[in-house]
Parts: C-alpha cells; structure tokens; sequence
C-alpha cells in the first residue's frame, strides 16, 4: 500500500493547504453533512460514536471519507487528542487524486466498509 501521507504531501506541498486543529478541538461531528475528508499528517485524533470510543486515529489515517466517497453524513465524530496537521481534501481534489491514483478510490471504499462492520453497534 502507498503511502497516502507521502503522496498527499508531494501533491499539496504548501503548508496553508493544511488544517492545524489544537488539542480538544472537534474537527468534526456524527452527523453532520461533509465537503471535506482530511488525512492526519501529524497528531492523534478520538474516533466517537454515541459517547464510545471507536478508533484512535494516527499519522495517515483518513478521516470523513464517506461524506465525500459515499455523499453521507459523518459516520462518527472526531476530536484531536494532541495538536493536529490535517490535510483538507474537497470534492475536486479529490477527483483529482483517484484520476492520478486509480486504486486511491477502491482503498477508501474498503476503509470505509471496514469501519462499518468494526463500528456497527
């Protein structure tokens, strides 16, 4: 599997395209309609649904996916843990992303179905 921080990196190298969260700031929350997902490129997130801790997320991990994959609402919320660099993607990089990387979308789409099963009350 590539590295999607490295690969993210290399695509959007300018640090204001990245998102500084702080510790115990909500990126965001269960429910809510999403433009963005965000990959962590540095620091630790709290991964929530109905108060139960579902996932600490690390360095590379994708977050919000579905909203933009799947057009749904979030799936859980999520808090950082420590202070936070995130990388914003919207629907046009996104799009972007999947024509230079073909297997990016299937990745998400498996991550995706993963966390439901893992997730699932």
């Amino acid at each position: 599997m590539f590295s999607l921080v490295t690969k993210l990196t290399q695509l959007f190298p300018n640090e204001e395209e990245y998102l500084n969260l702080p510790a115990g700031n909500m990126l965001f929350r269960r429910g809510d309609q999403g433009s963005y997902m965000y990959v962590l490129k540095y620091g630790n997130v709290d991964i929530r649904a109905d108060g139960k801790l579902l996932e600490i997320g690390r360095v590379g991990i994708p977050l919000g996916e579905e909203s933009l994959v799947e057009h749904v609402p979030r799936m859980a919320s999520v808090m950082a843990i420590s202070d936070c660099k995130l990388i914003a993607i919207d629907q046009k990089r996104l799009d972007t992303l999947v024509k230079r990387t073909p297997a990016l979308l299937n990745h998400l789409k498996c991550l995706i179905r993963l966390r439901r099963f893992l997730w699932k009350p």
